[in-house]
């Protein structure tokens, strides 16, 4: 997942390194509770990129 991430996102865009540091916070968690507060602040922000994405898809082709 994380080589995946890695690959995928920009890493120019701040939203984008968030999501990595969150993505390495979470895998390196001993505690599940940690573990689980990180991948939901990765949701949260993995859903606000996916949808500045799609409003800039829906920009470029008007």
């Amino acid at each position: 997942m994380w080589t995946r991430l890695k690959l995928l996102l920009n890493p120019d865009e701040a939203d984008a390194v968030s999501l990595l540091k969150l993505a390495d916070a979470a895998r390196q968690s001993e505690r599940a509770a940690e573990r689980d507060s990180n991948a939901r602040d990765m949701v949260q922000l993995a859903r606000n990129l996916v949808k500045t994405e799609w409003v800039r898809i829906q920009t470029e082709l008007q």
